[in-house]
């Protein structure tokens, strides 16, 4: 019995092959699928972190330094001045970090 060549497989191991090559993409999407979930999820913490920057940045210009938790940095007991060059610093920083998240969410989809 002759066995037909196909591509160096014999026609029993062209089945194989096929299955193997068919596991492989099945792993390869699966991979891919959960890498845009991935992205996904990297994009929307950092539109968070952003957004709650913005806010902490907020928070600085509205509240006065005896006022802040005490937790923030730049919080003085008893003061009655704003830290303005906190808030800037905090609304530039969500500034950045929400450009990013857009930035980097736009390559992720092309790909």
């Amino acid at each position: 019995m002759a066995a037909q060549h196909l591509h160096g497989l014999t026609k029993t191991n062209t089945s194989v092959a096929y299955k193997r090559r068919g596991v492989r993409d099945l792993a390869l999407a699966a991979a891919t699928a959960n890498l845009g979930r991935m992205r996904t999820l990297v994009t929307a913490v950092l539109v968070v972190i952003g957004l709650a920057l913005i806010a902490v940045g907020i928070v600085y210009f509205t509240v006065k330094a005896g006022s802040l938790p005490s937790f923030f940095p730049g919080h003085i007991a008893g003061s009655t001045s704003h830290r303005t060059k906190h808030g800037i610093a905090a609304v530039a920083l969500g500034a950045v970090v929400l450009a990013f998240s857009a930035v980097a969410g736009s390559f992720m989809e092309r790909r």
